[in-house]
């Protein structure tokens, strides 16, 4: 019927909205809980929210649309004002949302991220490096690391990501932890050092690995290599010295 949507469509829209929120609702309520229901299809809590924002935007166009053909069948033809008032209030409305403070502090942060972003880093990755290479980055626990961005718009493997851009479907902290101890490894001239970093190269077999790190922090491992050095960050890649027992080096000294 004109002017309506079919039971099929309404449907849709309706599981597409009653879903993500479900899922949110779900997400606040059990907070830090570990009750099963609470583990069921575990998912990024920011895929919920995309994913309703663009059933709104749907709603939203349908809700115009609606209210185009009403106007239109309770106005007559020649009565143009009823039209130009519609258009009026829809400008009036869009106009209404746009000094909102919560957009202006998320457009602010995108460019921050973007002024933040290491196109360096991103640039090498992308022409010296195949899509198999793992990479080491720091991860701080308040802010994102403009090296770890680097190496996931580049579209290369990490031993750990950003805790909100993992895998829902992998563990973490169990890949923080050995993140964290490769890091530690690079900063370390033990010999338990490159025994880890050696573990690190046995985790990419024919494909190398790399180690991101600020230019001012000290490196100490002989087994990694400077490979680029940019603004602010270094690129070392992870050598087989770190593979060769500490007695056998010393032997061919």
């Amino acid at each position: 019927m004109e002017g309506s949507i079919s039971r099929v469509a309404g449907a849709i829209l309706a599981v597409w909205v009653i879903v993500p929120m479900a899922f949110l609702t779900r997400y606040y309520a059990c907070g830090a809980s570990q009750a099963a229901v609470c583990t069921v299809f575990v998912l990024a809590v920011h895929h919920w929210f995309i994913y309703l924002q663009a059933a709104l935007t749907c709603l939203a166009g349908l809700a115009a649309w609606l209210c185009v053909i009403h106007v239109g069948r309770i106005a007559p033809r020649r009565e143009r004002w009823v039209g130009a008032g519609f258009f009026v209030g829809v400008v009036c409305g869009i106009a209404a949302f746009l000094p909102r403070p919560f957009d202006d502090s998320m457009r602010q942060r995108a460019q921050d991220l973007g002024a933040a972003f290491d196109w360096g880093a991103y640039s090498w990755v992308t022409r010296h490096t195949r899509p198999q290479d793992l990479f080491v980055t720091e991860l701080p626990e308040t802010s994102l690391n403009p090296a770890s961005l680097a190496v996931m718009a580049a579209g290369r493997r990490s031993v750990a990501l950003p805790e909100t851009y993992s895998n829902p479907y992998v563990e973490w902290q169990s890949r923080n932890r050995l993140n964290l101890q490769y890091l530690a490894a690079a900063q370390s001239p033990a010999g338990g050092a490159s025994a880890a970093l050696c573990h690190l190269l046995g985790d990419t077999p024919g494909a190398n690995a790399y180690v991101i790190l600020p230019n001012e922090e000290t490196v100490a491992s002989t087994a990694l290599r400077r490979d680029s050095v940019g603004e602010a960050n270094t690129i070392y890649r992870v050598t087989a010295a770190a593979c060769v027992p500490r007695e056998n080096a010393a032997a061919k000294l």
